[in-house]
């Protein structure tokens, strides 16, 4: 399955529509894989690859980005799921899986209040929203 280059596909065709109305220099478009490696929590040797994509709009007081993520995991017990940077276990068997699929997408948004200046801090407050993408029945989310 070659979910990773399509997503990151209709991510840059995406902001390649959208760049020209508002100016193609507040526009990013990334990629950070990262791969992890432990037993968690648990009696395995799991094995994570979480590649993530990204578009991200910014100007002076807005910053926007929609995070698709993708993960590859091996190793990991029957019954358990990954959940925020730890693994749940639901029951306690020793047979293990391989899963890869779709993770949760996350969207961003910082807002700058107040810039500071000197000893003066600046203020942005911001909102993080979680979509459920990742299939819980294969243990992703």
């Amino acid at each position: 399955m070659r979910l990773p280059t399509t997503l990151s596909a209709a991510i840059l065709l995406a902001s390649s529509a959208i760049a020209p109305a508002y100016g193609a220099q507040h526009f990013t478009v990334g990629n950070m894989p990262s791969y992890y490696q432990g037993t968690f929590g648990t009696n395995s040797n799991i094995n994570i690859f979480y590649d993530a994509t990204y578009l991200q709009f910014q100007n002076n007081t807005l910053r926007l980005k929609l995070t698709v993520p993708y993960i590859s995991v091996s190793g990991l017990p029957q019954g358990a799921q990954l959940a925020g940077g730890g693994i749940a276990i639901r029951s306690g068997t020793t047979n293990t899986h391989s899963a890869s699929g779709l993770g949760d997408i996350w969207f961003a948004a910082h807002y700058t209040a107040y810039h500071g200046a000197g000893l003066l801090p600046a203020v942005v407050p911001y909102v993080k929203i979680k979509f459920g993408t990742a299939s819980s029945s294969q243990g992703l989310g």
